[in-house]
């Protein structure tokens, strides 16, 4: 009966403090300690958005030691609210094991249990432990602050607005519009690693892009960039929106915000003139100088079809008359494509190499075709022509530089030398031969 009664006791006791953790769960949460930190009388220390205040470093006259438990400090907490600071309480907590002192700030609670206090004429010192139930990852900012809460602010949300704007509304097939996309901080917080995203805009072919600045690692409170500016050609007619431009940030404790433009531009597009390709070239060559027999010059022909139409049946010559060219793709002098879609690039990379000295030439020309209502038409194009000057391999012109005398008057000389000791020799053998008798 005795050990029922204990044991009945126990199951109420175990039963009470799990009905106090499930009515009250952040208390049934685990204090950790956050830092074992020692501040001066007037500064403050900060965890996140909360800051406890030194009010006052309190040494008793009678104290044996700075632990002391008659040493006490004196607080006062703040907590950073609607970009201000928010007083939540002021507390005295004494030293030692059992004196410490709970207050919730923040969305979290806290525990300063105060070790020990020393004080001088001018100033005191509070050595003291901060705990709290917040896990490791949600302390993103711990430290001692300088004259308390009134030298620093707390850690918000920036407020990032995104714009888009064209240089005009109205225009036909085949024109062009100008998209500038601008990002704006007017909070109160700085946004770091703002990432821009623009989505590929439809009924459009991208033509040039002149400013592409979507990675920012600060944007500042009240500043703004432009992040973003492009050419767009029109091919195909109707009204249309482009589309939204999205970006994405974090604060200062890393937390992280999206945002995207309130509206967007709308384009208005005329039928305009009949769809047709338009095939344009760039041939660049790493240099325009090299020796003949031995040297190598190495190009890059780029074929682009800026138009709003299909190129069909495209023929790429290479002319470079006196070079001789080599490359994987050419056939000859020339490359085939069945087809160039609109806004699509084709490479070209060939190697020239000459046989003899002299200045030569270097084109590109282009021939495509496409369908109309008149039938099938013929569209032409080449490149600027490319100067190459091939000089005399340098071996081989300085030896053709050297006087026959020179070569030729030492060949005779050994050749005479190898005479002399070959008759020299056989009229040795013929002397010490064998006599007649």
């Amino acid at each position: 009966m005795k050990y029922g009664k204990l044991l009945f006791g126990m199951m109420i006791a175990v039963l009470l403090c799990l009905s106090a953790a499930c009515l009250d769960p952040a208390a049934a949460a685990e204090m950790r300690s956050i830092e074992t930190v020692t501040v001066s009388q007037w500064d403050g220390y900060m965890v996140n958005n909360v800051v406890i205040d030194v009010e006052q470093a309190v040494v008793d006259e009678e104290a044996n030691n700075s632990s002391d438990p008659n040493n006490r400090a004196m607080f006062t907490i703040w907590e950073w609210k609607n970009d201000d600071w928010s007083k939540v309480g002021s507390m005295t907590v004494r030293c030692g094991d059992n004196n410490s002192e709970n207050f919730t700030a923040g969305g979290a609670k806290f525990n300063i249990e105060v070790r020990s206090v020393t004080k001088s004429s001018m100033s005191g010192t509070v050595t003291m432990i901060v705990s709290s139930n917040m896990s490791s990852s949600e302390v993103y900012y711990t430290g001692v602050v300088k004259e308390g809460h009134a030298n620093v602010t707390g850690v918000g949300k920036p407020s990032v607005k995104v714009t888009k704007k064209v240089n005009t509304s109205s225009v036909s097939v085949g024109d062009l519009i100008e998209v500038t996309v601008f990002v704006e901080n007017t909070g109160s917080y700085d946004a770091l690693n703002v990432t821009v995203n623009d989505r590929t805009q439809e009924k459009f072919v991208l033509m040039e892009t002149i400013i592409n600045d979507t990675k920012i690692k600060t944007l500042e409170q009240d500043s703004n960039r432009t992040v973003l500016m492009y050419r767009l050609k029109a091919v195909e007619p109707g009204t249309f929106s482009l589309s939204d431009t999205t970006v994405s940030f974090v604060n200062g404790a890393n937390q992280s915000y999206s945002a995207s433009t309130s509206s967007v531009p709308t384009v208005t597009v005329a039928a305009g003139s009949v769809d047709m390709p338009d095939i344009h070239m760039t041939n660049t060559l790493n240099d325009t100088q090299m020796e003949a027999k031995i040297g190598k010059i190495k190009g890059t022909l780029t074929v682009r079809n800026t138009g709003t139409a299909t190129a069909e049946n495209v023929r790429i010559d290479l002319i470079a008359d006196g070079l001789n060219i080599t490359g994987e793709n050419l056939s000859g002098n020339s490359v085939f494509y069945t087809s160039v879609q609109p806004n699509n690039d084709k490479v070209i990379e060939y190697t020239l190499t000459a046989d003899e000295s002299g200045s030569y030439v270097v084109r590109a020309e282009a021939a495509y075709q496409y369908p109309t209502e008149n039938g099938v038409q013929t569209g032409t194009q080449s490149t600027d022509k490319i100067t190459i000057t091939v000089e005399d391999n340098k071996a081989i012109s300085v030896a053709s530089k050297i006087p026959w005398y020179v070569i030729f008057i030492p060949i005779i000389l050994i050749a005479a030398i190898a005479f002399f000791l070959w008759r020299r020799r056989r009229e040795y053998r013929f002397r010490s031969g064998p006599s007649g008798s």
